[in-house]
């Protein structure tokens, strides 16, 4: 008996780690037919804002790419030595 509430217990760990990591899927789930359309729309327009973020994050990390390739050429370029004749 005790091995069958503990089984119980970690299931419902489970089930409440998963709502709280994705509680827009629940909401769906549990919705009413006349408000999933409302719920639907705004999955998407988190997922929308989400990936705004991401491209801004993308950008951010190729322009920093960017300035560490030219400081390092620099740095090359002043490395280099220069023959004289």
């Amino acid at each position: 008996m005790e091995e069958f509430i503990d089984d119980l217990i970690k299931d419902l760990k489970k089930i409440i780690t998963k709502i709280m990591l994705n509680p827009e899927a629940l909401l769906l789930l549990v919705s009413p037919s006349d408000l999933r359309e409302p719920y639907e729309h705004l999955l998407n327009a988190k997922i929308e804002f989400l990936k705004a973020v991401r491209s801004i994050i993308d950008e951010r990390i190729s322009n920093l790419e960017k300035i560490l390739e030219e400081t390092k050429r620099k740095i090359e370029a002043k490395r280099e030595t220069v023959k004289v004749e």
